[in-house]
């Protein structure tokens, strides 16, 4: 089983404090959370196909290093 990246629980940790009611999040909160434009955040970390929102989860995975 694959360990988890050093910095996905800091972050899933963040996430959850800036979005404690929601499991799921527009480009437009991940935008505003990560103090960039709507576009950059679609075209650095896309949805995976028919996906129209991001769970903290897969941010989390995706941010972190």
């Amino acid at each position: 089983m694959p360990k988890e990246k050093e910095d996905y629980r800091p972050i899933l940790e963040e996430l959850n404090a800036r979005f404690p009611d929601k499991f799921l999040l527009t480009v437009t909160d991940v935008a505003a959370w990560l103090g960039c434009g709507r576009k950059t955040v679609r075209d650095r970390w896309p949805l995976p196909k028919g996906e129209h929102h991001y769970t903290k989860v897969y941010l989390a995975r995706r941010l972190a290093r």
